[in-house]
């Protein structure tokens, strides 16, 4: 079985729950996705999908301001996931997201706690990503070797204390990117990896205010040049 879905079927400014269980073992869900729940504001729950083989999910589920969750749900997408759950600030979590552009895609997600994986296999786009989410403190991030852009990935994330391991051989803008994270230390370390890329050519505000709010984290900061967001000569 395979379901095409049409740019922006729903619109439903009244909708409040999507359930289609069947379709998780039955049905190859393929082609846009672009704006399929935009603007549901009344949307409270989504569940019993996959999205196999889409080729666009911007805008999937933006501006649906009332929901709150998302399982059972797998979004593979081959193109843009741009701005794709930005403004949903009653959403608490998301397993598995893997697309080509992720910009913005949980932008404003201010209630976001977790984010199971985020495959960014084959993105040069990562920015704004995570920014404003506000209560993140887990999130695990795979194949970021061809991404240039991290501008304000995890700009004010506040509750995410670990910079997750992922690669810089690519980026060419880490503009504010751990700007206000309150990570404890690993700061400094992560400065002296970034540094000494010759790929890297915009930081600035990288780590502003990163680790501030600890003793240790404000030592580190200390370590790190102005130019970087630090605090450092």
């Amino acid at each position: 079985m395979t379901v095409q879905f049409l740019v922006n079927p729903c619109f439903c400014a009244h909708l409040f729950q999507i359930a289609i269980v069947t379709l998780v073992a039955n049905a190859d869900v393929v082609g846009s996705a672009q704006d399929m729940c935009s603007d549901c504001k009344s949307l409270r729950t989504f569940s019993g999908m996959i999205f196999w083989h889409i080729t666009n999910a911007s805008r999937m589920f933006y501006g649906c301001y009332s929901l709150e969750t998302l399982t059972d749900t797998l979004i593979v997408c081959s193109g843009t996931a741009l701005n794709a759950f930005q403004g949903c600030i009653k959403l608490k979590r998301i397993d598995k997201l893997v697309a080509t552009n992720l910009a913005g895609t949980f932008k404003l997600c201010s209630s976001l706690n977790s984010i199971g994986l985020v495959d960014a296999s084959g993105a040069t786009g990562m920015s704004e990503m995570c920014y404003g989410c506000a209560a993140l403190s887990d999130i695990y991030v795979i194949n970021t070797e061809s991404v240039t852009n991290m501008n304000s990935v995890f700009r004010n994330c506040g509750l995410l204390r670990n910079i997750p391991d992922m690669s810089y051989a690519a980026v060419t803008n880490m503009n504010y990117a751990f700007e206000n994270m309150r990570i404890a230390s690993g700061a400094n370390a992560l400065y002296t990896q970034l540094s000494s890329l010759a790929n890297i050519s915009d930081h600035t505000g990288t780590f502003t205010n990163c680790g501030s709010s600890t003793v240790a984290g404000t030592a580190e900061l200390a370590q790190i040049p102005s130019s970087w967001g630090g605090t450092g000569a």
